[in-house]
């Protein structure tokens, strides 16, 4: 029987997790299947060693110079997010995008990839809202995003009455996403957030605009794809009534879509054509890994 390797900590001792490690290894942009077997590796350098117990530190020093014989630029970022960690600095990714581009999908995706637990749909925090706030006070969050125009009244002549409704919806929703974007900064949490409700310009700047939330919008320009998504998702959760029901509001959610992407455009939020999840996935994670291994490195100049 395999003996455990324990992890030494300031305040516990663990057993080392070459999952664990692969994540981190993957958070620095090394292949998810490669950055196992490093781990797994690492794990046997450590037996024949007879390391039975061994500090953090001392790990990371390990695993940096095994990076760092192969890919330089790995190992630099592999050392900036364990800063970053050390640091307590927080992980906030939005990920948006109308119904049926693949936000969720993608959200745990990219939130597996990166260690991060807590992943937050936009649709629970609008359940949430249902719960507590009636039909006769805000009416277009007890509907869906793209027939809420439906719970309104006659929309103004310059609002097409689809997108009338949806932001009606959105503004009041995104109260709860800022809420919870409070929470994670107040607190350090690393979260994922996602869903149609996520729309550049409806949630403050200033959630948007700092070093260490990072938000991306996901498009799919071929109407024919977008349909089929339906499809695919009621056949995997089988309820395929879902997917005709959504079809029939196709219309309204493809202006939708087009609204969220212009908006993203307008407020220069990076747009992701969703045609294959692993590569989107991958996309962001560069561009998350990039962007918060500038910040880290600045902080470390500036101390």
């Amino acid at each position: 029987m395999e003996r455990d390797i324990l992890v030494e900590k300031e305040e516990y001792t663990m057993p080392y997790s070459r999952g664990i490690l692969a994540n981190s290894l993957t958070r620095a942009g090394m292949d998810h299947d490669e950055a196992y077997r490093l781990a797994q590796s690492i794990k046997n350098q450590l037996i024949d060693e007879k390391k039975y117990v061994i500090h953090a530190d001392e790990l990371k020093e390990i695993v940096y110079s095994r990076i760092k014989k192969f890919d330089e630029n790995v190992a630099k970022r592999y050392f900036f997010w364990e800063f970053t960690y050390r640091r307590r600095h927080p992980i906030i990714i939005l990920i948006g995008g109308a119904s049926g581009v693949g936000s969720s999908t993608l959200a745990f995706t990219v939130a597996q990839w990166l260690g991060i637990s807590n992943v937050i749909g936009t649709d629970i925090l609008r359940e949430v809202l249902r719960k507590v706030i009636s039909k006769e006070l805000i009416p277009a969050i007890h509907k869906s995003s793209f027939n809420a125009w439906q719970a309104m009244k006659v929309a103004p002549r310059e609002y097409d009455r689809v997108i009338y409704g949806f932001v009606n919806q959105v503004s009041h929703i995104s109260v709860a996403i800022e809420a919870v974007l409070d929470r994670a900064v107040r607190e350090g949490i690393n979260v994922v957030v996602e869903g149609t409700h996520i729309v550049p310009g409806y949630i403050d700047e200033k959630y948007l605009k700092n070093n260490f939330t990072h938000c991306f919008i996901l498009k799919l320009e071929d109407e024919e794809i977008h349909k089929q998504r339906f499809f695919a998702r009621a056949n995997e959760t089988q309820t395929r009534r879902s997917a005709e029901y959504y079809i029939r509001h196709f219309t309204a959610i493809r202006k939708i879509h087009d609204f969220i992407v212009d908006n993203a455009i307008k407020n220069e939020i990076p747009v992701f054509e969703n045609f294959n999840f692993e590569n989107t996935a991958r996309c962001i994670m560069r561009y998350v890994i990039e962007k918060q291994s500038r910040y880290v490195e600045q902080e470390m100049e500036d101390k």
